[in-house]
């Protein structure tokens, strides 16, 4: 039977805070566009998950009602702490390297009067036959993707006749 009082309310208390910052941390850490901030929120998560991970095994008796003896053992789980620690800030930085807002990545260029440059005539010819059939069916399309298509139409020029 865990020894009553508040010490043990808090290490409760504490051992969930940790969880819960840990979660919190990875659910807000692709959230987040500025790349030091996502830096702070690996670092913080992965504290709180590596104390959150050892402080249960460290703290047996209070935990899983072990003996008081196997606490001594797991004094040397103080070791494991830093590494812990270093490995779930490690697992935070390579979860946040693909971040989910990625919109700026899809935006398209501002219209210019240069001619567009496609590649080989492959690429223009289904550029083209893409086109054509956005013109075949008109209105089934998203107002943005509409406009960026009508400057790509505009770029392109007329539809050279079929061979």
């Amino acid at each position: 039977m865990p020894p009553p009082g508040w010490p043990v309310h808090q290490i409760y208390v504490t051992e969930a805070a940790f969880v819960i910052v840990a979660l919190v941390c990875a659910l807000v850490l692709k959230r987040i566009a500025t790349q030091w901030i996502r830096n702070v929120i690996a670092v913080v998560g992965g504290f709180s998950a590596g104390f959150g991970l050892i402080m249960p095994l460290e703290l047996a008796p209070l935990f899983f009602h072990a003996p008081g003896e196997i606490m001594l053992g797991t004094i040397a789980l103080n070791l494991a702490y830093p590494v812990a620690v270093i490995l779930f800030i490690l697992l935070y930085k390579d979860f946040m390297l693909a971040p989910q807002n990625d919109e700026a990545e899809h935006e398209l260029p501002a219209a210019s009067n240069s001619a567009v440059d496609l590649g080989d005539a492959d690429t223009e010819r289904a550029a083209r036959d893409l086109l054509s059939v956005i013109r075949t069916h008109p209105g089934q399309f998203d107002a943005n993707l509409d406009a960026a298509l009508q400057q790509l139409i505009d770029r392109l020029g007329p539809s050279p006749p079929a061979a």
